[in-house]
């Protein structure tokens, strides 16, 4: 699946200079915090890039951490290191640990700069005058080496870099920003954390085509209430967010009246129809979107726009069609092309095409033609109507006795039995595994109490006759560094299980959900005595606390009693556990 191939586009940094000229005093930034106009950016951008150059020595190609939130100077910040063609490595200061990132740039094995902090740069400049050119007149004879660094976790639990050069940034926006139709009416809000490639489509494809970024203030983004007023206050008329925000925004707020934008876009999470119906219970917009895009892509692959009157008809909600200058490809295991209809594997291809640093580069595959794919580890498939729908990760999909298996709908099915109260988590075997065992079987771990009477369940009706599958009973999960339940060292451990007919014997280590609690809320100590408000919980910090808790452990906190309840945090995650 192919779109138009790309036409001739200005670049991030040239348009912003464009803007500056031809329209100085519109306000490219605006907010609590104070505005800035399109002339004042470029000159505060070009000031602060020729020191950062000459007091800080920053050269092309250098890896720059910026320690950086949703505010006038951070956007300053990363424009002037852009112009200086080094690599702005965005760390959100809401989550900033100085200790892990230095393990993590460690691990990554990279050489950095020294990090700099966005606030403490010291951004004063108030001339509207242009200053002298960041670079010497030989500047143009540089390659493009300037850049973004964001670091993925994927499926590993070893995060890693992945290098969106500003090449690919300024085609990626140029092609999207005209084929949704952007234009200098665009009010945005910059709710994306900056360590979120996604801030980077909201804020430059807003700067690109001369709208208004709104920058509210921190605590406006702590707190669900702050998102309406702030839209309301400012006018905002586009929202890029993930679909379970917003519907803890609806679940949460009281809407007088549905919020009026012409942009609503949601991603980087599977977009239900229950979900849709009731964010358009909230939101009157002109454009909803669906939209796919891993980061090694550049942010953005496709989009669906939504047919608000008819969407109730679709089985599932497309993630739609590729961009200008991107080309979708399904594919089976041998990398043929899958007829529509049937689920193969995304590969990405075209404009975008990133590469990881200091790690294994074996995802960027060369084509015949000369170009490379991504091949995405997403499975989907192109629906009758030329869309594609996303059908779960790789590691979600397996493939036994012939039989192709998605272990997170079997896990669902699972958890809304009767007798299953807990949490239950699937795998497949690894290949030195089935060697061991000489067969091939699904998996199925369960927490102690998650059967009545210490009863384990039968899974007869979740997984077809013809698949094999045994279970271990267990009393606490393995995770891995990254908080995700290790199933792969688990079914090594436990593999002299699945060839007796035994039950594990019960693991003694610390509860894993205090580590994930202390993490959340950046705090040290877990007062066992004290509620998630006196933890210092936020309501944004509630919706990330209840993502990980369902993630992680199969628990689900209702959102309200988090935010409101003087029931203490540890009790109410008990409770959770019980009622799931």
């Amino acid at each position: 699946m192919e779109c138009n191939s790309l036409s001739q586009f200005g670049t991030v940094l040239e348009k912003l200079k464009d803007n500056a000229e031809r329209t100085p005093d519109k306000l490219a930034l605006n907010g609590d915090l104070g505005s800035v106009s399109y002339a004042l950016l470029e000159a505060q951008s070009d000031q602060l890039a020729s020191l950062l150059i000459s007091d800080k020595g920053i050269r092309a190609g250098d890896i720059v951490p910026l320690v950086a939130g949703r505010t006038n100077d951070s956007l300053i910040c990363m424009l002037a290191l852009l112009k200086t063609r080094a690599v702005v490595y965005p760390i959100e200061v809401t989550n900033f640990n100085a200790d892990t990132q230095k393990a993590l740039m460690n691990d990554s094995g990279l050489s950095f700069s020294e990090p700099l902090v966005a606030s403490d740069l010291g951004i004063t400049l108030e001339s509207t005058a242009f200053a002298q050119p960041v670079l010497d007149s030989d500047a143009d004879d540089l390659p493009e080496s300037g850049g973004f660094l964001y670091f993925t976790s994927g499926s590993t639990g070893k995060k890693k870099p992945v290098f969106v050069s500003a090449e690919n940034i300024s085609q990626r926006i140029a092609n999207t920003t005209r084929d949704l139709g952007f234009d200098h009416h665009l009010n945005a809000l910059w709710c994306c954390s900056v360590s979120f490639d996604i801030s980077l489509f909201v804020t430059l494809s807003t700067l690109y085509c001369g709208g208004t970024l709104i920058t509210p203030p921190q605590v406006h983004l702590n707190e669900i209430s702050g998102y309406l007023n702030t839209i309301k206050q400012y006018s905002v008329n586009f929202i890029n967010q993930v679909p379970s925000f917003i519907q803890a925004l609806c679940e949460f707020s009281d809407f007088e009246e549905k919020v009026k934008l012409k942009y609503l876009f949601l991603g980087g999470d599977v977009l239900t129809k229950d979900v849709l119906a009731q964010t358009l219970s909230c939101f009157d917009a002109d454009v909803v979107a669906n939209i796919y895009g891993p980061t090694e892509t550049t942010m953005l692959a496709t989009h669906y726009v939504i047919d608000q009157e008819n969407y109730h008809n679709l089985k599932s909600l497309p993630i739609g069609q590729p961009f200008s200058g991107t080309v979708i490809e399904i594919l089976d295991e041998h990398m043929q092309p899958m007829p529509d209809g049937e689920v193969g594997e995304i590969y990405i291809r075209g404009i975008g095409m990133c590469r990881y640093l200091n790690h294994d580069n074996s995802s960027f595959i060369a084509c015949d033609s000369g170009a490379v794919a991504y091949q995405s580890g997403d499975f989907g498939y192109i629906d009758s109507n030329g869309d594609i729908v996303f059908e779960g990760r790789r590691d979600d999909q397996v493939k036994i006795s012939g039989v192709r298996l998605s272990l997170s709908e079997i896990e669902n099915q699972i958890l809304k039995t009767n007798y299953v109260v807990g949490s239950v988590r699937i795998t497949s075997l690894s290949d030195d595994v089935k060697a061991i065992l000489n067969t091939d079987l699904l998996v199925f771990y369960i927490l102690a109490d998650s059967a009545e009477a210490g009863q384990v369940p039968v899974f007869t009706n979740a997984v077809p006759s013809s698949v094999r599958h045994k279970a271990i009973q267990l009393e606490h999960f393995t995770y891995n560094e990254n908080g995700k339940v290790a199933l792969k060292e688990m079914t090594t451990t436990y593999v002299h299980f699945l060839t007796e007919q035994k039950e594990a014997a019960p693991l003694s280590h610390d509860d894993p959900r205090e580590q994930s609690v202390k993490t959340i809320l950046g705090i040290d100590h877990f007062d066992h005595s004290k509620s998630f408000r006196e933890l210092g919980g936020s309501s944004l910090v509630a919706l990330k606390l209840r993502s990980e808790m369902k993630k992680q452990f199969g628990i689900d906190i209702n959102i309200r009693d988090l935010l409101t309840s003087k029931q203490s945090l540890k009790d109410l995650m008990d409770g959770a556990v019980s009622d799931a």
